[in-house]
């Protein structure tokens, strides 16, 4: 793979339908000897379900409803007896509820509590500020954590999305930013009429890859060669995502049709993709899923969010395994930070810790941190879930142990960030 920008850089994650995509062309000091086996291409999907997410609402939920009506009011939540129980007075949310035979075989970890080391705020503009920095106070440039891979010497096929994640200090030129692309259907043989095509979409697709690929007859200054050369791989783009999207996984007609259920899809088709040409390759992908910024409507909103999550998460996982690849990606869940415990009459206000997930083959599957009865969570300071769990800390244990990749390439205060006596997050 050539150094610096990759030829897939422009448009790639956004036709995908993904916030972010990247990859990582490992050195071999880096990676295990099995990377050079069949299919042992490894993903990374990071969830931000952005606004603040209730640790009182996501799996694991709570059937003591009579005590958490008496802190949240009228609208606590759903009826107790439609969620699954697990034990020890907790719960799935009923539409989480598919996700339970992954929990059971141990395949989910489950985190309270978790929020970066750095001094809490509940600011959305500071704490999406960190959220972006990997967590840390200095600015790093403005470079997101994601972006110090590719500045630390991995290259990466795409970025895009918005915020900080997506600047890097050693890019040419910054990778082309999105917002909502996953309805988009491009196909470079028949252009629609919604992407600016014609009926005759084929000659003129034809026509224009003809003359983004002619040599001016004159000297050419350095941003008119970006212009060109950007155009140029705009088609190379085109090409491979309607080979990707050519994939059809076992379940790719039982994804939800939502923004946030087709991107999962278009994830699962990449690494079909990466599967059947025995690619070895490692990716990011940041997908965004906001709306739980609840100060009201907790439970209508809620329950539709958790469905998304629920309905998405269940046939996204089920797909990989019926592909025999659910080894190959793990799945994390972040946010800003979390709720507030008691209600502030219609919904609940910004907190500090939430209620962090890892999802995969590998994972070593169980309940991490306190468990807490209602009356207790009550009667926390400052009415709130405190952090018990660094949010450093899942990333770099999922960039060591699945990706290869050190955690010190972008946390300068790595050895600083704490890890619980005995944990492990993969079997």
């Amino acid at each position: 793979m050539k150094k610096g920008l990759s030829r897939r850089k422009f448009l790639k994650d956004s036709i995908l339908g993904m916030a972010s995509i990247s990859s990582l062309n490992l050195t071999p000091t880096l990676l295990s000897e099995a990377s050079a086996a069949q299919n042992d291409f490894r993903i990374m999907v990071v969830v931000q379900l952005l606004g603040g997410l209730d640790p009182l609402m996501i799996l694991p939920y709570t059937r003591q409803y009579g005590e958490l009506k008496d802190i949240r009011g009228d609208e606590a939540r759903v009826n107790p007896g439609d969620s699954p129980e697990i034990g020890q007075g907790l719960a799935y949310h009923p539409k989480m509820a598919g996700l339970a035979n992954f929990l059971n075989n141990t395949f989910i970890a489950l985190h309270s509590g978790v929020a970066f080391t750095t001094p809490p705020q509940r600011s959305h503009a500071t704490m999406t500020k960190r959220l972006a920095l990997g967590g840390s106070e200095k600015l790093y440039g403005n470079n997101g954590w994601t972006a110090r891979l590719y500045d630390n010497g991995i290259d990466l096929i795409g970025l895009g999305g918005t915020g900080t994640s997506f600047n890097c200090s050693a890019c040419e030129r910054p990778p082309l930013r999105t917002s909502s692309f996953e309805d988009l259907n491009v196909s470079g043989a028949d252009m629609s009429s919604q992407l600016g095509g014609t009926t005759h979409g084929k000659h003129i697709d034809s026509v224009l890859r003809e003359l983004a690929s002619m040599n001016p007859d004159r000297h050419v200054g350095k941003m008119e060669k970006v212009y060109r050369d950007a155009q140029l791989k705009m088609y190379e783009t085109i090409d491979e995502i309607e080979k990707t999207l050519s994939y059809k996984t076992p379940l790719l007609s039982a994804y939800p049709t939502h923004p946030f259920g087709v991107k999962f899809r278009n994830i699962a088709q990449k690494a079909l993709q990466l599967k059947n040409e025995n690619k070895n390759e490692r990716l990011v992908f940041v997908v965004s899923q906001g709306g739980f910024d609840m100060h009201s409507n907790w439970l209508g909103t809620g329950d539709k969010l958790m469905g998304y999550l629920g309905d998405t998460l269940t046939v996204f996982f089920n797909d990989l395994k019926a592909m025999g690849i659910f080894d190959n990606v793990v799945t994390m869940t972040t946010s800003e930070f979390g709720r507030t415990v008691k209600s502030n009459g219609k919904g609940t206000d910004h907190g500090i810790g939430f209620p962090g997930f890892v999802f995969g083959g590998k994972i070593k599957g169980a309940i991490h941190g306190y468990r807490r009865t209602v009356a207790e969570l009550a009667k926390l300071p400052g009415n709130a879930f405190p952090r018990e769990f660094a949010q450093e800390r899942l990333i770099i244990d999922i960039l060591e142990n699945h990706l290869g990749v050190s955690g010190r390439t972008i946390f300068e205060d790595y050895s600083s960030i704490p890890k619980p006596a005995g944990y492990q997050l993969f079997a």
